[in-house]
């Protein structure tokens, strides 16, 4: 009994020491991406002058908003319980407790850590003020930790359509950098906190 248990949990410690290793391999990416978002953004009004971007940035941080991932969920409850459809009722209550739980961490993490926007950033140093209020709030992404943990939810719960929710979620994530609102990392974080309750609440 105790080799199998000894196995599992040094498949876990292995798996988790190879997740920071490339969340560490990701902040070489930061500062250069970042670089490349603010090259394309019209600076005299701070927006991005590709109208395509422009829209696809709009409409990210409209999916990724609290209101419209708990209108989802109220959608999925309503469904449920007007069509008597189980699946679709532990669907509604699971995503919202899923974007609760991600939401409440994210933001006592972001308050935290208190790292900065890309806009404030300028060095390339990896500056932190924790309890600095707005603007030290970059990590991690809130709207990519609500959108993961949205979207675990429902692939558990919809298996056949979990590509197109997870596709979805990542869109939403990368339109946080294209925005010019976070860096990589602060997405991959918000990833990877979104996942884990999303499968706390789906579980």
């Amino acid at each position: 009994m105790a080799l199998p248990r000894f196995t599992s949990v040094a498949t876990v410690l292995l798996s988790v020491c190879a997740l920071i290793l490339v969340f560490v391999g990701l902040f070489e990416w930061d500062m250069p991406l970042t670089r490349f978002v603010r090259s394309l953004n019209d600076l005299h009004v701070d927006r991005l002058a590709n109208p395509w971007l422009a829209q696809f940035s709009d409409l990210g941080d409209r999916l990724g908003k609290g209101e419209s991932l708990v209108m989802l969920s109220l959608v999925l409850l309503a469904v449920g319980y007007g069509l008597k459809h189980p699946q679709w009722k532990d669907a509604g209550w699971q995503s919202l407790i899923a974007h609760g739980l991600a939401a409440l961490s994210a933001n006592i993490l972001k308050h935290s850590i208190g790292r900065p926007r890309p806009k404030f950033m300028h060095a390339g140093n990896l500056e932190l003020s924790p309890v600095s209020g707005s603007g030290w709030d970059s990590f991690p992404s809130g709207h990519a930790a609500a959108a993961f943990a949205v979207a675990t939810v429902l692939a558990t719960k919809f298996p056949r359509a979990r590509w197109l929710i997870l596709v979805t979620a990542v869109a939403i994530a990368a339109s946080r950098i294209i925005r010019g609102s976070h860096y990589l990392t602060d997405v991959a974080g918000g990833t990877a906190l979104g996942c884990v309750m999303g499968m706390v609440a789906a579980h």
